[in-house]
């Protein structure tokens, strides 16, 4: 193995020795800048990204602060409309109420409720969530309009778990379609008559 002093003396010298020092040089620098220098770089980067964020935050945050009384004010100035949630003092109740309203619907669009079964009720917060799973059958149109009066009614409806398919009806005729769907509605978990909301 060559010593220390045997190869310093084999370095280059000149030209071609100060194109190597240049080159040893330039690649010092890129390893401190990959090893370190970059690293740094990029926390610095994210660290600004991250308080541009916190900044943007904050601002938005106080802009609704500001806007809130102006809302509070605005909202004990309007009229009450008619209330989200549905009628009902008991989770069988309020069922019933669901299912008759369902049933108007249909009847005035002109497509028929096959079964409506209930859904367990569940606790959802404050309120009990109330469903049934309904079968319709209507032609295309009609199931669309359907379903779109429901995602616009009064008291609030959810509608999940929606299924379309030809009817399997003999006697029916070739655009009738058939639905499957689960409806909710929500209602007081104190049996409290729902009140129209400002």
């Amino acid at each position: 193995m060559k010593s220390l002093r045997t190869m310093v003396r084999t370095l280059p010298e000149g030209r071609e020795g100060r194109l190597l020092a240049l080159g040893m040089l330039a690649i010092g620098l890129m390893l401190a800048w990959l090893l370190v220098l970059g690293p740094l770089w990029d926390w610095y980067a994210v660290r600004a990204q991250a308080l541009d964020l916190q900044r943007a935050t904050v601002s938005r945050m106080d802009r609704l602060a500001a806007s809130l009384p102006a809302l509070r004010r605005a909202a004990a100035a309007a009229s009450p409309g008619p209330s989200q949630l549905i009628g009902g003092a008991t989770d069988a109740v309020a069922s019933a109420n669901l299912q008759d309203m369902l049933q108007q619907t249909a009847t005035a669009m002109g497509a028929n409720i096959a079964s409506a079964e209930n859904v367990s009720a569940a606790a959802a917060g404050r309120y009990r969530r109330i469903g049934l799973h309904v079968d319709v059958s209507a032609p295309f149109a009609t199931l669309v309009q359907f379903i779109a009066r429901l995602e616009h009614a009064t008291p609030a409806i959810v509608i999940d778990g929606l299924h379309l398919r030809k009817s399997e009806d003999d006697g029916a005729s070739s655009a009738t379609m058939e639905c499957d769907m689960v409806v909710y509605a929500f209602r007081r978990a104190d049996g409290t008559p729902p009140q129209e909301t400002p």
